[in-house]
């Protein structure tokens, strides 16, 4: 049996003409992929590519998972993904990445709104320009959803420990939704996860299988892929009418909890596989 999830809004929701933009703040993406390419867009390639000498296309796999997840949640629903490429790997596979390129990727998504950023990398290194842009993010109510990480650390300890936070999860903001991977059937934290009270809510994040580059499909695990699934259905509440400085709370208000995950992920909230938010229009008194 479906879970239902019933939100009570407001107000009625309305249908948008536009298309709902999401960022995909990633390695980039196969443009030509055929579960990608009618659902991708590129607005400015110079702005969409972080990096310099370097091209939109993926050459690492993730960005393309990523955004194939996306898609396949979502399904033929109007929006459209907006890759973003902050990362590349290079010919010794390593990768190359600033925190800094948020700065761009926000004021980025901003200018063109954009109203849901899915990031998967974390830094360490704070500094107060970066943190302004994500500030300036909560602000201008660009939700933000972001992998706790794949560490196995409890990020709480490791805060107090080693006097460092994991960004942008830890950041605190009101916009940001920091996601952890759990294992549905036996409802407890995958291993590999990163957790704590910052990590608001898990989910699937095993053999997820999506979109990868050179035409193909493959699967992968990791709280990327968790992170995903939970951008998807924040822009499926986005797309029913739920305004962005309101989906957040009503996304996690609606989720389940289990006890087994309380130490986990905060309130022991889970994303089901099966879960299905739908809308009640409020009854209007006479």
């Amino acid at each position: 049996m479906k879970l239902l999830i019933a939100i009570i809004l407001m107000s009625c929701p309305v249908l948008a003409t536009e298309p709902l933009l999401i960022g995909v703040i990633d390695s980039g993406a196969e443009l030509s992929h055929p579960l990608l390419s009618s659902k991708l867009l590129v607005i400015d390639r110079s702005e969409q590519v972080l990096l310099a000498n370097d091209t939109l296309e993926d050459y690492d796999d993730h960005g393309t998972h990523i955004s194939g997840i996306i898609v396949q949640t979502l399904g033929q629903a109007n929006y459209r993904i907006v890759p973003i490429k902050n990362y590349s790997a290079n010919y010794q596979n390593h990768k190359i990445f600033s925190p800094k390129s948020y700065i761009r990727a926000i004021d980025f998504a901003l200018e063109h709104h954009l109203k849901v950023l899915n990031i998967s990398e974390d830094f360490l290194d704070d500094s107060p320009d970066v943190r302004a842009a994500f500030k300036k993010a909560e602000i201008n109510h660009l939700i933000i959803v972001t992998s706790a990480g794949n560490d196995s650390l409890n990020l709480d300890l490791f805060a107090d420990e080693s006097d460092k936070h994991m960004y942008p999860c830890q950041y605190g903001f009101s916009n940001i939704i920091c996601v952890g991977s759990y294992h549905s059937f036996h409802k407890k934290k995958l291993p590999f996860s990163n957790y704590g009270s910052s990590v608001l809510v898990g989910t699937e994040g095993v053999n997820i299988r999506s979109s990868c580059i050179l035409k193909t499909y493959c699967s992968m695990s990791g709280s990327s892929m968790s992170a995903a699934l939970v951008t998807a259905h924040i822009a499926k509440l986005l797309l029913q009418g739920v305004s962005p400085d309101k989906v957040k709370d009503l996304f996690l208000e609606s989720l389940p909890r289990d006890k087994k995950l309380v130490d986990f992920f905060d309130s022991g909230r889970y994303l089901p596989k099966n879960f299905k938010p739908i809308l009640i229009k409020p009854q209007l008194g006479t």
